[in-house]
């Protein structure tokens, strides 16, 4: 081959050359390693230590597309001191390639473990996972989206011991506003209220503070309440506490509404020690003004109130002159907590009389 055509058959070749490269452009080689990214599947051993978990925090969120995966079915969970087990049936639909696991403190959250294992097994086993209780679902993902969870199991790690009920447990009113207080208790994340109308009821309401602060207040319809606290942590709820009474006064009785005999008991305490007696009084509710005589079941002439509805609607303060020598005038209050019962208190010379009193008609 003659100096010239090599010449003219390099150049040619060297333009073919030029022309694949454009028209094909150079794709990575197969046999060169990609970075594994967190939750690629050559990152994500068999066993997973907890600490690599939590904290982790899923990219994708549920997607309406409908071919995202089904909801997984089944989960089951199997606990051998700090290791768990976690294992579930494939989506009957939308052929799921990874799964993501959800862990929190409370059912339905998150806010433990938000990881996508980055597997299609359907079995998935953790570490060192710390004491507590954890509310767990799975969910399926592929390339159209992440689908709807499985159904939530609670998983117990350790010897997870409810904590101790809360003491010092205290209820007051003020008008219509309550409020509660009681010591705090270890390990507690929550409390608990319950409040009933008669002793260890839960008819009125039972609702978690979702805080950890030990006091509490809110507003009540006119009434007697029966109330306690629990404490609420990791490992459940806490027996509840003491019980406390307290009774709510409301918007004032209707004009005439307090009109009728009452009946019930008046405590004189003084001294010389505490006397309770029954009592009936005859009332007369005319605009802001209370008035009536009650008597004791004794010779004696009936005692006289005298009172005025206050500017809180439901009570109403003045004097009550009564037969008793040394105590004739006292000063106090009644309250309406309900159109039909009274309590109240007046303090005398002698000491202070409390009456209890329920409408008759």
């Amino acid at each position: 081959m003659t100096r010239t055509r090599a010449a003219a058959l390099l150049a040619a070749l060297l333009w073919l050359a030029g022309c694949s490269q454009s028209a094909h452009p150079t794709s990575p080689s197969p046999l060169t390693p990609r970075p594994a990214g967190l939750f690629s599947q050559a990152a994500i051993p068999s066993v997973v230590d907890w600490s690599a978990v939590t904290g982790v925090r899923d990219s994708a969120t549920s997607s309406a597309s409908p071919d995202a995966p089904g909801a997984p079915t089944g989960l089951t969970v199997s606990v051998s001191g700090s290791t768990v087990t976690l294992t579930w049936m494939a989506p009957a639909s939308g052929n799921a390639t990874s799964y993501v696991l959800e862990a929190g403190t409370g059912t339905g959250l998150s806010d433990v473990a938000n990881f996508n294992t980055g597997s299609a097994a359907t079995t998935f086993t953790t570490t060192g996972v710390p004491n507590g209780t954890y509310f767990v679902r799975v969910r399926g993902r592929n390339a159209d989206g992440t689908g709807a969870a499985s159904n939530e199991i609670t998983v117990v790690v350790g010897a997870c011991a409810a904590p101790s009920a809360p003491t010092g447990f205290t209820a007051t009113a003020s008008g219509a506003t309550v409020t509660l207080s009681w010591a705090a208790v270890a390990g507690a994340t929550s409390y608990l209220i319950e409040a009933g109308r008669s002793s260890g009821a839960t008819d009125v309401t039972t609702f978690d503070t979702g805080s950890t602060a030990t006091t509490f207040s809110g507003t009540a319809p006119a009434g007697t309440y029966f109330l306690r606290v629990r404490a609420r942590s990791a490992c459940g709820l806490s027996p509840p506490s003491t019980e406390a009474i307290v009774m709510v006064t409301g918007a004032p009785p209707p004009a005439g509404g307090l009109s009728g005999l009452w009946r019930g008991t008046m405590v004189v305490r003084e001294t010389s020690g505490t006397q309770a007696n029954q009592i009936e009084v005859d009332f007369v509710h005319v605009g802001t003004r209370l008035t009536g005589t009650a008597r004791d079941g004794t010779s004696r002439p009936p005692s006289t109130f005298d009172l005025t509805q206050q500017a809180s609607g439901s009570v109403y303060q003045g004097t009550l002159t009564t037969n008793s020598p040394g105590c004739q005038i006292a000063t106090g209050s009644l309250v309406a907590l309900t159109p039909t019962r009274l309590t109240g208190t007046f303090t005398v010379p002698c000491g202070s009389m409390d009456f209890d009193l329920t409408k008759i008609f």
